[in-house]
Order: structure tokens, then sequence, then C-alpha cells
């Protein structure tokens, strides 16, 4: 009887996580893309040496500028984007950071450069750029797709 008991809790807690994981999982699709939407999918390759720096400023300058910008549809932007970072290094030593842009808009501006002159004005936004761009190693890849059914 004491582990039929203790089954019991066991099977409990499961289902309280369970029920929380399902209640995140529905409060995303807030932000997901329906189907039909266009989904933006970015990638940056960063230099091996840049890895910190790339991070900084993402977290401090660029995703802190979009989340707490008086303009809605940059807040918007940022509300519809999920920002992934690596697990473990490339094979040359570099580092793949990926966006995802979720019910990505055709008639909005995603540049890194713009979202900071928005905030910071040409020459500040300038030295941020710069900043960015010294950490990639190469272009960004882009990739446009459509989001199915599932």
């Amino acid at each position: 009887m004491k582990w039929f008991s203790g089954a019991l809790l066991v099977l409990f807690f499961l289902s309280a996580g369970c029920q929380q994981k399902k209640e995140s999982v529905e409060s995303r699709d807030t932000v997901r893309a329906r189907k039909g939407e266009l989904v933006w999918i970015v990638t940056n390759t960063i230099k091996p040496q840049a890895r910190g720096l790339y991070e900084k400023f993402m977290k401090e300058v660029f995703l802190h500028t979009m989340q707490t910008s008086k303009v809605d549809s940059t807040r918007s932007k940022f509300l519809h984007a999920r920002y992934l970072y690596p697990e473990v290094q490339n094979e040359d030593s570099s580092w793949t950071y990926v966006f995802i842009l979720e019910s990505y808009s055709q008639n909005s501006d995603y540049s890194v450069f713009n979202v900071l002159k928005e905030k910071y004005g040409d020459i500040k936004a300038r030295e941020y750029d710069d900043i960015y761009q010294s950490c990639l190693k190469g272009r960004p890849t882009l990739y446009k797709l459509i989001q199915s059914e599932y």
C-alpha cells in the first residue's frame, strides 16, 4: 500500500508539471506564426574570439533596445522573436546564433542598424553596428519560410 500512495504522489507531481508545461506552451502560441504566415530564420556565425562581446552586445544593447522601445512595432518584433544560443562550437571554432522571427512582416524593417538608430541616433547606432559587424564571421544567413499547419 505504501508503494501505491507513493506512486500516486509521483503521478500528482508529474501531472502538475505537465499542466504547467501545457500552460506555457499555450501562452507561447499567442506569438507563434499561424498557418501561411511568413517566418524568418536568421543565423549569425560569430568569430571564436568575439563570442563574449557579441553576447554582451545582444543582451545589453540590441535586445534591450527592442524590448524597451517606445515604438510599438519594434516591441512587437521583440515579442515575436526567439533568440537561441549555441550549445557547442562549430568545427571551425565559430559560434552560430539563431533568431526565429515569428509572424514576419514584409513591410517591417528588421535591420540591426535601424533598430539602434531609432533609440540612439545615427552616430551612436553606427558605433554599435560596428561592434555587431566586427563579431560576425561573414554575412548573416536568412531563410524565409511559410508556417505549416503544424
